[in-house]
């Protein structure tokens, strides 16, 4: 099969156009994402990266490839959309950081453990540094078979 390097994360540069689909859901297609959210042990809300022919085919054929889920932290990507306004970007932001707020505490309040300020601060700046330092290496390390993913 051919061997791809992937990006670290979609780009714009690199031809990747981040479309709003929100049109397209469905009692099916929230059921579909639902199975595949409980199979991922502690996954609660994040945005999945998946390539099909067509939302039927994937549904209820089970064709589909995963190519990664991103959690809480992943921006919602509907919001480059071409043409979109930025006034429903920064709105849809602000819906996306209240239902994180708001899971954060019902998951707080169930007693799973979290991590504090400090812990979080550290790690997000661990993050950045990796970040801002990485993606070449990344590329040449870690080289993909398109032909390996598979549906979950």
């Amino acid at each position: 099969g051919e061997v791809v390097y992937p990006e670290p994360i979609g780009n714009h540069c690199r031809g990747t156009i981040f479309l709003d689909a929100g049109h397209e859901v469905s009692g099916d297609l929230t059921a579909f994402f639902d199975d595949i959210s409980i199979r991922a042990q502690g996954f609660y809300y994040g945005r999945f990266d998946l390539r099909c022919q067509s939302l039927e085919a994937m549904i209820h054929d089970q064709q589909f490839r995963l190519l990664e889920y991103n959690g809480v932290s992943a921006e919602p990507a509907h919001i480059y959309h071409p043409g979109r306004p930025v006034w429903k970007a920064y709105r849809d932001v602000a819906r996306h950081w209240g239902i994180v707020f708001r899971l954060s505490r019902a998951l707080q309040k169930e007693g799973v453990p979290t991590a504090s300020r400090t812990e979080f601060w550290n790690t997000m700046r661990q993050w950045w540094k990796h970040k801002n330092t990485q993606p070449l290496r990344m590329q040449k390390e870690f080289p993909l078979n398109l032909d390996q993913i598979s549906a979950v």
